[in-house]
Formats: structure tokens, sequence, C-alpha cells
């Protein structure tokens, strides 16, 4: 009952979370139709992004998924998946600090 507006008696969202995209999967490391366990999106598990890919025979929508062993595919909509949510940051009200190495991985305040 949440949305970004606040119309249609739902209420407003102060902080709008979506799904990853596969542009952004992809950007990270996921290769289409090859496994890759080595960047950080993989997660061991299968779980949805928001980008749709067909309509099949069968008339089932396809979305594009990262797959459990790291994968970008695409499977019916009708299989159960986990999620992975994006909260995007305003940089203009943000700080950085660190380099981005795992000594001195950047921390967000």
């Amino acid at each position: 009952s949440f949305n970004v507006e606040g119309t249609n008696g739902n209420e407003k969202l102060t902080y709008p979370v979506g799904l990853i995209t596969a542009d952004e999967a992809m950007m990270a490391g996921g290769i289409n139709g090859s496994a890759n366990t080595l960047y950080y999106l993989y997660a061991g598990i299968a779980y949805w992004t928001m980008t749709p890919s067909h309509l099949d025979n069968w008339f089932t929508i396809r979305i594009i998924e990262v797959t459990g062993n790291g994968r970008i595919d695409r499977d019916g909509s009708s299989t159960s998946r986990d999620v992975r949510p994006v909260i995007n940051l305003d940089p203009d009200k943000i700080t950085f600090t660190g380099n981005g190495t795992m000594q001195d991985p950047y921390v967000i305040s």
C-alpha cells in the first residue's frame, strides 16, 4: 500500500527502494550465460532483477535473474526467487571516506 507519490489512498514512501536491474548486475561483473562467483553481487542463491526479458510461447513472462552460480539468465515469473533491494543515495547529501580497497573500504556517512 505504498508508492512514491502517495496517491490513490496509499502512503508515500520516504525512502523508496527498488530491485537491482540486469544492467547493474552485469556492470558489477555478472556474465550473461556464464557462471561467475567472483563479483560482489554473487550470493550463492538465485534472485530476481527488475528487468523483464520476454513473453514465451506459453505466455509466461520471463525475467532476468542472477542464478545461484552468479550467471545472468532468464527464468519464468512463476518460479520462486529471492530479491535484492537497491537503495539510491543522493551524492549531494553524503560523504565518502576510504579508498575502496579491502584494507580501507568506502564508508558512507
